[in-house]
Order: C-alpha cells, then structure tokens, then sequence
C-alpha cells in the first residue's frame, strides 16, 4: 500500500494492489451486505444499515458503532458510478459536522488482481481531519483486501 497525505492542499492518495478481479473488488465497495461483513473490526467499530442506491444522485450511508457502544454515521451522494471501474461519491461524517469532502476510487485490472485507486479531496484547511481520514483509508483498504483476497481465493485455500 502507498499513500501520499498532502495537507497544504488537503487531499489524499491511496494505492493498494488487491489479489481479487475488479469486479469482486467493486462489489465489496457497493453491495450493502459485503460492506457490513468487511468494513469495521471487533477493535474498531462494526458499521451497519449501509444504504447504497448504485447509480448518479443515489444515497450512500452507514451508521458506525463504536466498541463503547456510541453511535455515529457518514453519508453521501454518489456522482460517478462505472461498474467494475469507478465511483466517486461525497463523504459527509457526523464526526466532521457533515462537512462534504469528494472520495473518487478507481479500480484497474492489473496481472495480480486489482489496482485500487482512492482519491479523496476537498478538506481545506482541515489538516486534522485530512490527516485523519489519510490513516482511517489505509486501515479501511487493509481490512477490503483481507476480505476479498480471502472470498476470491479458490476453494480449499481459504
């Protein structure tokens, strides 16, 4: 995984090359049932009751729970959807009092898999939140590769 968090211009850039085709790694990211099986851990936060209408103007949300049990949410508006290639969606967290930042991902096939692409942009002069959100993407990617790296693997190998 490379990433690149430039706080001066607020953006982030994620790269990371996934064992699983485009196609397994872009339903991961938008099917509402793959996203509560893989986004969250028992040390982190479970997310839940994720809502993903898959075409432009269409919602994207979820609620967080948090190991002490507080609850928090994040929503969206998706403005690109190119299956298996790309989204790009508007990130808006409670934690962040919905302040609207842009999460663009792009997926390429590449001979190992996948090449996942995630730019996200539009923090200003957050640095905090921008520097947050930089090292919340890396162990979010973290936990999508675990997960369809081991659902892509051939059966008697998982």
């Amino acid at each position: 995984m490379r990433s690149t968090i430039d706080l001066e211009k607020g953006t982030i850039r994620i790269e990371i090359e996934i064992e699983a085709s485009p196609e397994a790694v872009f339903d991961a990211l938008t099917d509402p049932k793959e996203l509560e099986t893989w986004w969250g851990s028992p040390e982190t936060y479970r997310t839940q009751n994720w809502k993903n209408e898959l075409r432009i103007g269409g919602e994207r949300s979820c609620i967080c729970i948090w190991t002490d049990g507080q609850e928090t949410d994040v929503r969206g508006e998706y403005r690109v959807v190119e299956c298996p290639n790309c989204v790009e969606f508007t990130w808006e967290p409670k934690r962040d009092n919905y302040a609207r930042t842009l999460v663009r991902i792009e997926i390429r096939k590449i001979t190992k898999g996948s090449l996942l692409v995630l730019q996200h942009s539009g923090f200003g002069s957050d640095s905090s939140a921008c520097q947050r959100h930089g090292e919340d993407w890396k162990r979010v990617f973290g936990w999508l590769a675990a997960y369809v790296t081991k659902k892509s693997a051939p059966a008697g190998t998982r």
